[in-house]
């Protein structure tokens, strides 16, 4: 085995342990170091042949705004479009991509160039959001949508109940300006699905 067949090798079993550990469903090691390859280390290594991430992180980003859109749009099916979009945007945004990844480590793994490496790359917002991305992309397309909506939306519960505390402002208006709290309750739980407390201002599903 030359040398550059066994550093192949130890990076899948590598890809393979992150996998393990983080509990990616990706079976496919090979696409998944793909998904952990930055630009950058493609680009420093062209003799290699080596992909890098961006073709997953597109499909990846389009796995994650239709399982997030999906959801949002069954969960709130009284919300207008507008509301939708910037509910959807506020879960599919780059920092919370972000913090997704760095909850399971991929920085840690990410293959880097140096000048990426030297500045910080591996905590870097952009890099962890779009690792993210690649990774949906990888579950994706080694398990189809049904395993990568529920990779996605298990990751992203923190940012989907953040939603569960806002409403907006039109629908709170209107609501507010009702006298009786028991009826504020029952058209919140009628058309929007919420059980709301004044006192403890918060949302909570119905």
């Amino acid at each position: 085995m030359s040398r550059i067949e066994r550093r192949k090798q130890e990076r899948l079993d590598e890809v393979r342990r992150f996998a393990k550990e983080s509990d990616i469903p990706v079976h496919n090691m090979e696409l998944l170091n793909v998904a952990l390859t930055h630009t950058s280390y493609a680009n420093e290594h062209r003799n290699l042949k080596v992909h890098d991430n961006e073709r997953l992180e597109f499909l990846g980003d389009a796995v994650l705004d239709l399982a997030v859109g999906d959801y949002l749009f069954r969960r709130f099916p009284e919300w207008p479009e507008g509301d939708l979009t910037r509910a959807k945007a506020s879960v599919v945004c780059k920092p919370a991509c972000a913090e997704c990844a760095a909850n399971f480590h991929v920085g840690d793994y990410m293959l880097l160039g140096r000048g990426e490496e030297m500045s910080g790359g591996r905590t870097r917002v952009s890099i962890l959001g779009n690792a993210f991305e690649s990774v949906i992309g990888a579950v994706y397309l080694d398990n189809g949508y049904e395993v990568a909506a529920k990779f996605i939306l298990g990751h992203m519960q923190k940012f989907l109940d953040q939603i569960y505390r806002k409403l907006p402002k039109k629908m709170v208006m209107s609501i507010y300006g009702m006298r009786s709290s028991v009826m504020r309750d029952r058209i919140m739980i009628r058309q929007y699905g919420w059980n709301f407390s004044l006192m403890g201002k918060h949302l909570e599903p119905v």
